[in-house]
């Protein structure tokens, strides 16, 4: 499989940690350039590091999703240094833990600005300049279909 991805622009969010970061050391690893979107910065510039250790091509951008302005920013920025993006991974993700009679609207809000209108903003910014075989993959945690008590949000 090594190469699967020569020449691809993969954008991925959240990609400072966790799923987001094996996600872009895999892609990186089949030959994807990596643009790593994280709204942490110096942790987004480790994973690039690892990336380029292994001779493989990305840049870190700081952004958080919930921010019209910081995805587009974010999208030109990836744009102008590696290309148009071919694959988009909408990773990030934030978790709390609150009874519903207990939360507080702005836990709410933030939860939907960040899961739904982060990868709204992303695909939107994206999608015009895609061709035939690119792609859009969205992540979700298993709370998406199997609720928690804690977890209305």
């Amino acid at each position: 499989m090594q190469g699967m991805f020569t020449g691809r622009v993969a954008l991925i969010t959240g990609a400072a940690s966790g799923i987001g970061r094996a996600i872009a050391l895999r892609l990186a690893r089949e030959g994807a350039m990596v643009s790593v979107v994280d709204v942490n910065l110096r942790e987004a510039k480790k994973v690039v590091r690892e990336i380029k250790d292994s001779k493989g091509k990305a840049i870190a951008i700081q952004c958080d999703v919930s921010k019209e302005e910081q995805v587009n920013q974010a999208v030109r920025e990836t744009e102008k240094k590696l290309g148009s993006v071919g694959i988009l991974v909408n990773n990030a993700g934030i978790a709390g833990a609150a009874f519903l009679a207990d939360m507080m609207t702005e836990e709410w809000l933030r939860m939907f600005e960040v899961h739904c209108n982060g990868m709204f903003f992303f695909s939107r910014a994206v999608i015009k300049s895609m061709k035939e075989g690119d792609r859009i993959i969205n992540i979700s945690s298993v709370d998406g279909i199997q609720g928690r008590i804690l977890g209305t949000h």
